[in-house]
């Protein structure tokens, strides 16, 4: 029952997710420009992957498959990768969540999925900046879809990674090319 209600929250929070330009930031900036400034001066970022459900293992899309897939393509985008140990040491404690919320369905086939990506990082007050929060969502994406092949699913996290990527270096080319 509690990976029903998991799985079910995870597809909830994903489609919540397109409402947020709507109702999160109400000043001129526009959420995309406010994700891509928290993103400035992360020198690398550590990944983490979140569980699969056994079933969807079972069936071919493996937790691994997705981390080697994101290491890859940040790598190819010039982001460095920092390890469990050394992400704690960098400046803000930066880490890549990678949430794929999998179902497959009861009546054939197919998945329905939900993927949530998320950038974390120590953040400060800007009324107290001695006052520092351990952690927070700074840069946030998802996408949903049903498919009947696990790779549309991978695919899927790619894209959503390599939007991370033309953000990440939207404003910080020079660290990436010096």
């Amino acid at each position: 029952m509690h990976n029903i209600k998991r799985r079910g929250f995870l597809l909830a929070v994903a489609i919540s997710l397109s409402a947020l330009p709507s109702f999160v930031f109400a000043d001129s900036r526009n959420y995309r420009e406010v994700f891509r400034e928290s993103l400035r001066g992360i020198k690398g970022v550590w990944i983490y992957i979140d569980d699969l459900e056994p079933q969807i293992e079972r069936d071919g899309l493996t937790k691994d498959q997705i981390l080697a897939d994101v290491k890859q393509r940040l790598k190819l985008g010039g982001i460095k990768l920092l390890s469990e140990n050394k992400f704690h040491l960098a400046p803000g404690s930066p880490y890549l969540d990678v949430i794929p919320g999998i179902i497959k369905s009861q009546y054939g086939r197919g998945y329905i999925y939900s993927i949530i990506i998320r950038l974390h990082q120590a953040v400060y007050l800007k009324r107290s900046p001695d006052v520092e929060i351990e952690e927070a969502i700074t840069w946030v994406i998802a996408g949903v879809g049903v498919t009947d092949d696990l790779n549309t699913i991978r695919e899927t996290i790619k894209i959503l990674v390599d939007e991370f990527i033309n953000d990440y270096l939207s404003v910080n080319l020079e660290a990436v090319v010096g």
